[in-house]
């Protein structure tokens, strides 16, 4: 339960980040989405597809079973890119500037692929925010 509640609190908060009007994102302390986003995609990959890291080196099973499609392949491994190399915490971001839109834009981006792939999840882990 304290696990669900964990994280569902963090779905939460990414899916918030990813309403957030772009004139209202932050401008300081906003890498941490990455590494929360990072968390919701792992523990879905993890419990649905027993893949334990959403990395580029999983990227044909990762695309394979969120059924990715080739149009969005960049899109795709671009998101990877971001939402992993925040999980590092800052030196990823003083060395390579992100700015929150363009988190947003990707987090954005793997809430459409959990959507797409399991839209009662989203619903229920969104709860209100829907």
């Amino acid at each position: 339960k304290n696990y669900s509640d964990y994280y569902q609190a963090n779905f939460k908060d990414v899916f918030q980040f990813a309403l957030t009007p772009p004139e209202k994102l932050p401008t300081d302390n906003y890498i941490s989405y990455g590494n929360k986003a990072r968390l919701l995609f792992e523990s879905h990959a993890r419990t649905h597809y027993r893949i334990e890291y959403t990395t580029n080196r999983e990227h044909d099973k990762l695309k394979e079973f969120y059924r990715i499609p080739d149009n969005a392949d960049d899109d795709f491994k671009n998101m990877l890119d971001v939402i992993n190399s925040l999980s590092h915490g800052m030196t990823f971001a003083d060395e390579n500037s992100i700015s929150s839109r363009e988190l947003q834009r990707n987090i954005r981006f793997l809430l459409e692929v959990l959507y797409n792939k399991d839209r009662f999840h989203v619903e229920q882990m969104a709860g209100d925010l829907m």
